[in-house]
Formats: C-alpha cells, structure tokens, sequence
C-alpha cells in the first residue's frame, strides 16, 4: 500500500508464520506474554526486530508485572533477534477521569518499573495527552483525538480544535 513509516503490531505475534511475515515486512513486535519471548528465540537468523515491551501498570488487559517484566526485559536484551535498545510502554485504564488517582498510580509503577532501562517509552493515549501532560513521553498513542473525538466525557472535538481525520458518505438504500 505504499507505507514507509513503521508499523506496530500492537497484539505482537502468536505463531511462527505470524513472525515470518512480521520479518518480511519490517513491522515492529510487542511482548505482552513470555511466550511471544519463546518465538522471538526462533527469530530467522540475520533479522532482528523492533520490541516493544508492555508493563502492565493497572490496565488488567495486556502486559507483564512485576518481576515477569523485569525477567522479559533481562531476556530480549540478550536475544539477537531484537534491535536493541527494547522500547518500553504501558496503557492507561482512566485517563479520561482526570480525577480519577490509578493514572497517577500507573504512571508511578511505570517509572518505578523502567527506572535505569533505555530506550523510548510511550504511555499516553488520547485521553491521557488532554489530561495527564506528564504521560506525554517519547512517543504518544493518539486513539479517538485522529477522528477528531474528544475522549473526554462532557467534551467534542472542536472544544480541543480537533478535525476529523476521515468522512463517511453513505446513502439510504431501503426504510422498513
């Protein structure tokens, strides 16, 4: 489709042909589980890959606590397989309630978890870069914010001077 720029496999890969053509096109990797670590092993020699790796700091959905992300961090460092340095990232479960505490609570995990580790860190998703300036780090996740959408409840897109980045045109074909 002609894209240059980098691409993320947010989900990461599951099975070896999924890492096959994740080499073929260059996209970049996320670990959330020890077993895509395992695959990573298994990595075609020559071919290294951009990781990120998810700290899971409160979300519940996806990631590695504690000690099981201090492990996989220790682990891909020393696979040659992933260009180094291992890019760091979480995601936040309330941002979108600026007054809700587990966002600074996430936020404090994070950096008590990456303290002393290289590499780019990302954190703020769309509701975080309104509410939370201090999650904005080397790279953001904008979700709702490229629709021109607030993710603030209470808020539009134009209150934030947010355009939509796409239209939809569609026509009635039938009433019932």
């Amino acid at each position: 489709a002609g894209i240059a720029q980098p691409i993320v496999l947010l989900e990461g890969v599951f099975e070896r042909e999924q890492l096959d053509a994740a080499a073929a096109h260059r996209f970049e990797l996320v670990v959330h589980i020890e077993e895509q670590i395992e695959l990573l092993r298994a990595a075609p020699p020559g071919v290294q890959f951009d990781v990120w790796l998810k700290l899971d700091t409160g979300m519940n959905r996806l990631g590695l606590k504690g000690s099981a992300f201090a492990a996989a961090h220790a682990a891909l460092v020393r696979l040659p397989g992933v260009r180094q340095p291992v890019r760091l990232f979480s995601h936040f479960a309330t941002a979108d309630d600026k007054d809700d505490p587990a966002t600074v609570v996430q936020l404090t995990r994070f950096r008590e978890a990456t303290e002393g580790l290289p590499g780019p860190r990302s954190l703020a998703n769309s509701a975080a870069m309104l509410n939370f300036p201090e999650a904005l780090a080397d790279w953001v996740r904008p979700g709702l914010l490229l629709y021109g959408v607030s993710p603030l409840g209470g808020a539009t897109g134009a209150d934030f001077g947010l355009q939509p980045a796409m239209t939809l045109h569609s026509r009635i074909i039938g009433l019932k």
